[in-house]
């Protein structure tokens, strides 16, 4: 991070496009904008929580939990090089 601000060059992994959605780093992205993220890694989840808001993602689904609400997604998160990327 440069200044507080994401650094597309201090990522391990870049943004990439996929089936014309951004997919970005969940932890770096998350983090910056003052989230708690966790990784449950026996359920290969993602669970991002900001504001009383809770967003969940399993690797590989294109459905999301927002609040407790499924939502689909166009693309699902996956792992690249050891990180979760998330549209």
């Amino acid at each position: 991070m440069d200044d507080g601000e994401i650094s597309a060059h201090s990522m391990v992994v870049k943004p990439y496009i996929v089936n014309g959605r951004t997919m970005v780093p969940a932890r770096i992205i998350g983090e910056t904008f003052g989230a708690d993220v966790k990784w449950i890694a026996a359920e290969r989840k993602v669970v991002i929580t900001l504001d009383g808001k809770v967003v969940s993602m399993v690797i590989g689904h294109k459905n999301a939990t927002v609040d407790g609400k499924q939502v689909e997604m166009d693309v699902p998160a996956v792992i690249k090089n050891d990180r979760t990327m998330v549209p």
